[in-house]
């Protein structure tokens, strides 16, 4: 792999050009499912463009929040100018753009008087999809890598974020994989039109994986909170938020079929 690409006389990064493919191809992917549950495509589109702008401000946010004792140190120090370049230049973390992404649709579409439920359906096949391929370019970058391994990892170059020359777990490709299989769920379970069903899946699955994939990911750069990292707290609130919908749902159920 290489951290760019030469295409047509331009050294691009392969990280920026995947994660904007990633973006186009996950708004494509939740308006055409948007359109097929119901919701008007225009609108469909408004709220995942504005919901993008959104995240990706939420990812950055919250990577400035995991680097808080570097940011404190800056400004006891009077070293503003690298706190202006932690928030202009700095990493991001996936799970705040998640935040941040559907607390705005989430606003829009009660601003737009759209469903919600609907909204959801369609977003998180799509949020899952584009991840998937930001994770890929992540490989490229070196960024997120795993530990050493004595067996079965890749070995980054020497211009890549990943220490060089040395065999590392395959994070990226193995979370990119899990997410190319999660969406393909939740794509069939959208389109059965499985109302409640789409959130939890995501929801339980994708915070027991990552939950347990952190632990073989060798970047300390996200922050630690006790002995979890800040998106292990994270995924262990997605993963009991999903368990509480599927025990509300089957609450639900269980008093319908009595009434």
């Amino acid at each position: 792999m290489r951290p760019t690409l030469d295409l047509f006389g331009l050294s691009i990064a392969a990280y920026s050009l995947l994660l904007v493919a990633g973006l186009y191809l996950a708004i494509g992917l939740f308006v055409l499912l948007a359109g097929k549950r119901g919701m008007p495509r225009p609108i469909a589109f408004l709220i995942a463009v504005v919901s993008v702008v959104a995240g990706l401000i939420g990812a950055r946010v919250l990577f400035v929040i995991t680097q808080l004792p570097l940011v404190l140190q800056a400004i006891r120090q009077g070293e503003w100018q690298f706190v202006g370049r932690l928030f202009v230049e700095g990493g991001q973390v996936f799970f705040g753009g998640l935040i941040g992404g559907f607390l705005v649709a989430w606003l829009m579409a009660k601003r737009l008087k759209a469903s919600f439920g609907v909204l959801a359906d369609a977003a998180l096949p799509a949020v899952a999809f584009g991840q998937a391929i930001g994770r890929i370019g992540c490989h490229f970058a070196g960024c997120c890598h795993g530990v050493p391994v004595d067996a079965c990892g890749v070995v980054f170059p020497a211009e890549s974020l990943a220490p060089p020359d040395v065999m590392l777990f395959p994070t990226q490709l193995t979370e990119a994989g899990f997410l190319f299989v999660l969406s393909a769920v939740l794509v069939w379970l959208c389109l059965k039109k499985r109302n409640g069903f789409v959130a939890p899946v995501y929801l339980v699955a994708y915070g027991a994986f990552r939950f347990a994939i952190e632990f073989v990911r060798g970047d300390d750069i996200r922050g630690f909170l006790g002995p979890l990292s800040t998106s292990q707290w994270i995924a262990l609130g997605l993963l009991l938020s999903g368990l509480w919908l599927i025990f509300m749902r089957r609450r639900l159920v269980a008093g319908a079929n009595d009434g």
